[in-house]
């Protein structure tokens, strides 16, 4: 496993840091995060500077913890010693008891993506505590003296601090859900969100598995490193239960109309693939049809299938659209079909792989894709695929 990370490894050390000195610095920290990464969202390909705040982090609390002051007033030395002593209490467990209390999924996957998100916000909270426990030993006897000899220039020097805070929690701006929490896809941020029933489990790794099967029309060269399929343990906060992930990264401007019409094949597998394995309709694939509408208009646009009207003006103009639309959805609808009938086997296997596991990688999910065939116009981007 370490072997095949090695090349993916020193790939990202010279996006982290293009700098040669800070490349021999991270190097000791990659193998560990690429560890975390394979159960969490590829933080290496999606978030170097993650990789970069965590070094600095350890930099700012070695420094802090080597230059240390020695307070000679009694009280301030008591007062150091209880800050010492609370802050890497509440640093330690405030994270352990809601992870204790969260109802979290007791498995290996779901243990490596907390321990994760735990260091790094670790890192980042323990360089803070120990910052303000350097000001401190350094100014203590200081601030101490100031607040028995002048009680009220000491006064207006918290209460300017109190200000400060609060003007700067107005001009905080809200953080969206993919900043808050990069780190869990398996414990979800908001732990009162509702977990899966077992239904729900059978249909969403029909549904997530059906996407997934049409990724081998790509073939194994062309199969982005960041695949991945996931059924989630909790609803996230934008309400969804599972994921096909993968970032394609080609350099070109321009995308060919085989690709976007292999990509809407995409977003309508899930529900077909759903019908057809659990012969059951469910309302999770909105947003799978709004970006097909999206994706469909753009190609349509290019009049590949006849006239298509970019900025209708009348009803007769968004009428030819809409049939344009119910056409174009009907034929791949009916491929899509005829794909998932030649493919029944592995769909379920794949299914039933998915909802044992509950996360799938690019490279578990291999075998499986090999074995999938193809109905005579079903969109191929690279031609035959070959595994």
């Amino acid at each position: 496993m370490i072997l095949r990370l090695l090349p993916r490894i020193n790939h990202q050390i010279h996006r982290a840091f293009p700098n040669h000195f800070l490349q021999r610095l991270a190097r000791p920290w990659v193998g560990f995060w690429s560890v975390v990464d394979t159960h969490s969202l590829n933080i290496l390909d999606h978030h170097p500077q993650k990789l970069f705040w965590f070094f600095w982090a350890v930099v700012v609390t070695f420094y802090c913890w080597t230059h240390l002051g020695q307070p000679r007033i009694p009280f301030v030395q008591h007062l150091l010693i209880w800050v010492e002593i609370l802050g890497f209490t509440l640093l330690v467990a405030v994270p352990a008891l809601r992870a204790l209390f969260s109802d979290m999924i007791p498995s290996q996957a779901a243990y490596v993506a907390w321990f994760g998100r735990f260091l790094y916000r670790f890192s980042q909270r323990l360089a803070l505590l120990s910052f303000g426990i350097l000001v401190l030993s350094w100014v203590g006897d200081r601030l101490y003296r100031e607040a028995i000899h002048h009680p009220q220039n000491f006064l207006l020097f918290v209460l300017a601090l109190y200000i400060v805070d609060i003007l700067n929690r107005l001009m905080r701006s809200p953080a969206s859900p993919s900043q808050r929490d990069q780190f869990d896809p398996l414990i979800d941020y908001a732990l009162t969100r509702p977990t899966l029933s077992e239904q729900d489990i059978v249909l969403v790794s029909a549904h997530e598995a059906g996407h997934a099967l049409v990724f081998a029309a790509l073939g194994q060269a062309h199969l982005p490193s960041t695949f991945r399929v996931q059924v989630r343990y909790r609803m996230n906060e934008a309400g969804s239960l599972g994921a096909v992930s993968a970032h394609f990264v080609d350099g070109n401007l321009l995308q060919e109309r085989v690709f976007a019409e292999w990509f809407m094949m995409v977003l309508l597998a899930g529900q077909i693939g759903e019908a057809m394995l659990c012969g059951k309709y469910t309302l999770g694939s909105t947003s799978d049809n709004n970006q097909w509408i999206h994706e469909a208009k753009t190609v349509l646009s290019g009049q590949y299938y006849g006239m298509f009207y970019t900025d209708p003006q009348n009803a007769f103009e968004h009428s030819h659209n809409q049939q344009m639309l119910l056409d174009l959805h009907g034929a791949q609808s009916q491929t899509l079909r005829q794909f998932f009938q030649m493919n029944a086997d592995v769909h379920q296997a794949l299914a039933e792989t998915l909802r044992a596991s509950r996360t799938l990688s690019r490279e578990a999910l291999l075998p499986l894709l090999e074995k999938v065939r193809f109905p005579e116009g079903f969109p191929l981007p690279y031609g035959t695929p070959e595994f």
